[in-house]
């Protein structure tokens, strides 16, 4: 009996598993508390986008693709 719980106690086969699994969750759960926070941040950069700077963006990007076509 002695001999089973004292290999028992020795094996660790499944402890790089664990381990991995434990550091996988402990950085997702950090990368969800950062979008928390962020969240409005994230949400705000929308409205910061002035059309008129997106239109001269487009058009410049159109102005480039002829000059290679």
């Amino acid at each position: 009996m002695y001999k089973k719980y004292k290999q028992f106690i020795n094996d660790d086969t499944g402890q790089a598993g664990a381990e991995m699994l434990l550091l996988i969750g402990g950085m997702m759960i950090i990368v969800l508390i950062a979008i928390y926070f962020y969240n409005d941040y994230l949400s705000g950069i929308g409205d910061e986008i002035n059309s008129t700077e997106l239109n001269i963006l487009n058009d410049s990007i159109k102005n480039l693709s002829l000059k290679f076509s």
